[in-house]
């Protein structure tokens, strides 16, 4: 399955981390490794993306709704 554009876009809208950190809490990806340090943020946005990718239309659909007003109340 390839990627939304509009998904990537508005990713990169993101102003506040905790907003990045809910979208990667959402898709269930993990924040840290399993010696309990953080992962680097290349990971954590790479896995963001391929489990995005990965989810079906509607839960996609979904998660793209939840970025854009997330993003529209950080202005």
């Amino acid at each position: 399955m390839e990627l939304d554009g509009r998904f990537i876009y508005e990713l990169s809208k993101i102003k506040q981390p905790e907003v990045f950190i809910g979208v990667a809490r959402i898709l269930q990806v993990k924040l840290v490794n399993e010696e309990g340090e953080s992962r680097d943020f290349d990971e954590i946005f790479n896995d963001v993306l391929n489990t995005y990718s990965a989810a079906d239309r509607k839960r996609r659909r979904e998660l793209f709704k939840i970025l854009k007003a997330a993003n529209k109340n950080g202005d």
